[in-house]
C-alpha cells in the first residue's frame, strides 16, 4: 500500500512541481501542492492527507505558521498524519526539535540526492507503516 493524498508544501512552485513530478515516476498517488502552512492546513480535514512532505523555511512574513516546527506544535493537536521535512539548513537542532513532533525523516533539500532520498525516505516509511494496515 502506499499514500493516496500527499500534501507538498513548498514556498518554490519550481521545487514543488519537480518533487512532484519525481514521486510520480514511483507512487501513484494524488498530489496537492500549498505555498505555505497556513493555506494547506485549512484543507487537511477535508482532503485527509496520508503523507505531508514539508518544507522548513517560508520566505513569506506575513504567514502564521513561519516555519515547520510552528506548524507542527499546531498540526500535532489534531492529527497524526505521517510527515517528512526537507530544507536547505544542515542545524541538528532543528533535526532534533522537529523528531519530538513526530517527523518521520529529515532530508536536505541542498543535497544531489534529494529527490532520490525523498522517494528512499517514502519508500521504507511505506514498508513500515502503510503495510501494517
Amino acid at each position: 500500500m502506499e499514500p493516496k493524498n500527499i500534501f507538498i508544501i513548498e514556498d518554490s512552485k519550481i521545487i514543488s512541481e519537480l518533487i512532484k513530478l519525481n514521486l510520480k515516476k514511483s507512487f501513484n498517488s494524488r498530489f496537492f501542492l500549498y505555498n505555505n502552512c497556513d493555506d494547506a492546513f485549512t484543507d487537511i480535514s477535508t482532503l485527509k492527507p496520508d503523507l505531508l512532505l514539508l518544507d522548513y523555511h517560508y520566505s513569506n512574513k506575513s504567514l502564521f505558521y513561519q516555519n515547520a516546527l510552528e506548524f507542527l506544535k499546531a498540526f500535532r493537536r489534531k492529527y497524526k498524519t505521517p510527515v517528512i521535512v526537507f530544507s536547505g539548513d544542515k542545524e541538528d537542532f532543528k533535526k532534533k526539535n522537529l523528531l519530538k513532533y513526530g517527523v518521520v525523516n529529515f532530508i536536505e533539500k541542498d543535497d544531489d540526492l534529494f529527490f532520490e532520498n525523498l522517494t528512499i525516505s517514502i519508500k521504507n516509511f511505506n514498508r513500515t507503516f502503510w503495510n501494517r494496515f
